[in-house]
């Protein structure tokens, strides 16, 4: 049995009939590498969108709020904590407080917010759901909501 010299994505297919298929499938794998790396370059924006809003940490203690304009807000009891936040890359993001600057890993699945600081001390939040009309919707949807109202 012959085997080819080079191995990986980039070998050469052998002449055999599943030439053609193995062939097809590193078209595949290209095409769909190539629109990942596209996607890539528009994933920071969309953490940036998506991070956007009112959470509320998952055991009840504090509320983030989350500015468009690159605002946070920390509210605890009646304390209010305020400070500005940048993205660093598209999984890091810095906040500046009056006397603290913390750099957080963000991770956002469906409503949850998820901040890891650099002594691995991880948050959990859920976004805050507004309520309209008879319905409830998280922050997102009521935007949608809203928008789709208005046309």
């Amino acid at each position: 049995m012959q085997r080819n010299a080079e191995v990986g994505l980039f070998a050469k297919p052998s002449k055999i009939a599943g030439g053609v298929a193995e062939m097809s499938i590193r078209k595949t794998l290209l095409s769909t590498l190539f629109v990942l790396l596209a996607l890539a370059d528009s994933w920071a924006l969309n953490m940036q969108e998506a991070i956007v809003g009112k959470w509320q940490k998952t055991d009840g203690t504090a509320v983030l709020t989350v500015a468009e304009d690159g605002k946070v807000f920390v509210t605890r009891k009646r304390i209010v904590l305020k400070g500005n936040y940048d993205f660093i890359d598209e999984k890091r993001v810095s906040c500046d407080f009056k006397f603290r600057r913390v750099v957080y890993t963000v991770t956002i699945s469906g409503d949850v917010l998820t901040l890891m600081d650099a002594k691995g001390k991880v948050s959990t939040y859920r976004r805050k759901i507004t309520q309209i009309g008879a319905g409830q919707f998280s922050a997102s949807q009521a935007t949608a909501f809203t928008a789709y109202e208005e046309k």
